[in-house]
């Protein structure tokens, strides 16, 4: 069954954000991580009575006053590190009190580097189509930046998942760590490929976006199905969501650029499904999304 993701809602009350999941046909939603308190606490009050129950949860959950990018479990500042492992201990004890099944998590990014700057270079030039021999050369600028980043942050992403994997393991939640929008942001594939051997066994697993994969194929860094082959095997959850060119969290269908039928051979019972989406997507078409995705065998 397809969850939603409160995603589309996050400008109404906890309580309206149930009624509207339900009239729009989903008994499963996700708590995103721009969930106030109170907002938290109506949707944990009327869900049960609605019947409307709570696949995942996206960390951090409520949302902290800092903001969730502020709050890196990669971060090399200590506090701020530190700040971020309990803030995420207290999204995977809300989650197991709430009868979810796992927490999504992003890991961060590097502060004080433009990596925005130079997605922001590259994608414009693919967009604007000009000649290959110079997207090439912004793509790899972009390429031997990233590989220049201090190994700390690799590092830290570690120590905060030694110390959050064991409280997700006791209390029955997966941890899906999720593939980011921007090459410039954690973990990136060889960085994934060593955290899921690391922490091989525990709760700690593989969330995939589709919208995120598809941008990082259209700036031509990597397969939309390569973190999928690698990792598959570790598929705690999927973002549904379609994208055109850069533009992601819209509404799936055949007009769009992703061919979701990828999704197939990696689908297994327990995979939770997500549909994600912008507050602006137009709610009178989420029916069409949700049968286009079903009749490719999505659902």
């Amino acid at each position: 069954m397809i969850s939603l993701s409160t995603s589309l809602l996050e400008d109404y009350s906890g309580k309206e954000i149930i009624t509207k999941a339900k009239n729009l046909g989903f008994s499963l939603i996700e708590l995103a991580f721009r969930l106030k308190p109170n907002q938290v606490a109506e949707i944990v009050k009327y869900g049960p009575v609605e019947g409307v129950q709570i696949s995942s949860l996206h960390n951090y959950v409520p949302e902290p006053p800092e903001l969730e990018g502020e709050l890196r479990l990669s971060d090399l500042d200590e506090s701020n590190r530190n700040r971020a492992i309990e803030l995420t201990k207290g999204t995977i004890r809300l989650a197991a009190d709430i009868g979810a099944r796992a927490v999504v998590m992003h890991m961060g990014e590097p502060r004080n580097w433009n990596w925005s700057t130079i997605q922001r270079e590259l994608r414009q030039a693919i967009f604007d189509g000009i000649p290959q021999e110079e997207i090439e050369k912004i793509r790899q600028k972009f390429i031997e930046a990233r590989k220049r980043l201090p190994s700390a942050y690799l590092d830290s992403m570690i120590m905060s998942l030694d110390q959050i994997a064991p409280v997700a393991s006791d209390l029955g939640i997966k941890l899906g760590i999720e593939n980011r929008y921007s090459y410039g942001q954690f973990p990136n594939f060889e960085e994934l490929g060593i955290l899921l051997q690391e922490f091989s066994g525990s709760a700690i697993g593989y969330w995939h976006d589709c919208g995120h994969a598809a941008n990082n194929k259209y700036m031509g860094f990597a397969h939309e199905t390569g973190n999928l082959d690698a990792f598959g095997n570790r598929l705690v959850g999927i973002h549904l969501h379609d994208a055109h060119d850069w533009h992601d969290h819209q509404i799936p269908a055949p007009t769009r650029d992703i061919n979701f039928k990828y999704l197939l051979p990696y689908i297994k019972d327990d995979t939770i499904l997500v549909l994600e989406l912008a507050k602006s997507a137009p709610h009178e078409s989420i029916h069409s999304g949700i049968e286009y995705l079903n009749n490719m065998g999505i659902k």
